[in-house]
C-alpha cells in the first residue's frame, strides 16, 4: 500500500515487495506482477477511466465481476517500450461473490489468487510475437476456495517490449523486442462458482478484456 512503513525492511522501486509487503517510496504500491508482487508506482483514481480509443472489447460470465483496462496511451516509440512502461488495468466487483474456484492458466500450475479472489492472466501477443509470465516452473497442483469483496483491484503489467514466455525453472531470459506494430493485450480469468445452476457448465465463468497497442518508430 502506497505510504507504508518506509522502514529498512520495505522494498524499493521495481524490487519485488512479496516478502516485506510495503515499499520504500511512498509514490509507490506493492502490485500484483505475474507471480510475484512488485513495488510500482501507484496510479489511483481519478487517473482511471473505462474508456479509451484502443480497448477492443469486455466480456464477463461472472455476474457482479469485469475486467477493465484503464486509461493510457494507445501507442509507444520503441524507445519508449525499451525504458519500460506500465499497462494499468483493475477487476471490478459489483457485489460480494462466495465459492469461487479461480483456475490458474500459467503451464506450471503455480499462479495463485490475487486480492480479488480471482486469477488473471495476461498476454501481449500479434504478428508472431508474445510476451506472458505463462511458465515460471513447475508447482504442486492445487485447488483454490475464494471470496470476492466489493471494490475496484487495481493492477499493472511491467513491459519492457520483449519477447519472453517467463523464466520457467531455469532462468530464461527475454528475447528480442516486438518491431514496429499494433499487437493485442488479452486479460482472462476464468474458474467456476459454487452454487450456480446451469447445465452447460456447471457454474463456469470467463472474464476477459482486450486493448491493443501501437509500437511507432
Amino acid at each position: 500500500m502506497p505510504g507504508n512503513d518506509a522502514g529498512q525492511t520495505c522494498s524499493g522501486s521495481g524490487e519485488s515487495c512479496a516478502a516485506s509487503g510495503c515499499c520504500r517510496n511512498l509514490s509507490d504500491e506493492c502490485l500484483a506482477q505475474g507471480n510475484d508482487r512488485v513495488c510500482l508506482e501507484a496510479l489511483q483514481p481519478p487517473f482511471y477511466d473505462a474508456g479509451g480509443d484502443c480497448i477492443v472489447g469486455l466480456t464477463s460470465t461472472l455476474p457482479g465481476a469485469a475486467l477493465t483496462f484503464d486509461g493510457a496511451p494507445c501507442s509507444y516509440s520503441q524507445a519508449e517500450i525499451a525504458a519500460g512502461i506500465a499497462i494499468p488495468y483493475h477487476e471490478e466487483i459489483d457485489m460480494p461473490i462466495g465459492g469461487l474456484h479461480p483456475a490458474q492458466g500459467d503451464a506450471g500450475g503455480c499462479q495463485l489468487p490475487d486480492e480479488a479472489g480471482l486469477i488473471v492472466s495476461y498476454q501481449i501477443s500479434g504478428g508472431g510475437q508474445q510476451y506472458c509470465v505463462c511458465d515460471v516452473g513447475l508447482c504442486a497442483a492445487q485447488s483454490f476456495v475464494t471470496s470476492a469483496a466489493v471494490g475496484n483491484y487495481y493492477h499493472q503489467i511491467a513491459w519492457d517490449g520483449r519477447n519472453w514466455y517467463g523464466p520457467s525453472d531455469t532462468g530464461n531470459p527475454e528475447g528480442a523486442p516486438f518491431p514496429v506494430g499494433t499487437y493485442t493485450v488479452t486479460l482472462t480469468a476464468t474458474g467456476a462458482v459454487e452454487g450456480v445452476p446451469d447445465q452447460t457448465s456447471g457454474g463456469a465463468f470467463t472474464m476477459t478484456a482486450t486493448r491493443t497497442i501501437t509500437i511507432t518508430p
